[in-house]
């Protein structure tokens, strides 16, 4: 599993399983999934590996104004793909 550290200058991790991560050019610690639950908790986080996305792929809600990915917002409203 990919997790990135809390910090960018963590070069290495000890896990509680005893194995060493070291970081690969991405920043990123490809880890057992039992030492990145560990790291997530000490402070880690799930990277997004999905990339960036763009204004113009998504829905804006005319009730709310929420962004999402869907034509129906969690409030009900009905959603219209942005310019």
């Amino acid at each position: 599993m990919k997790v990135a550290a809390q910090g960018e200058m963590v070069a290495e991790v000890d896990a509680p399983s005893g194995a060493r991560y070291r970081r690969d050019k991405n920043g990123l610690f490809d880890m057992a999934p039992s030492d990145a639950r560990a790291l997530v908790n000490g402070g880690g986080f799930w990277p997004s590996l999905s990339g960036s996305t763009r204004k113009g792929i998504g829905y804006r809600c005319t009730t709310c104004g929420f962004g999402s990915y869907f034509k129906h917002c969690k409030c009900g409203g009905t959603c219209e793909r942005e310019a």
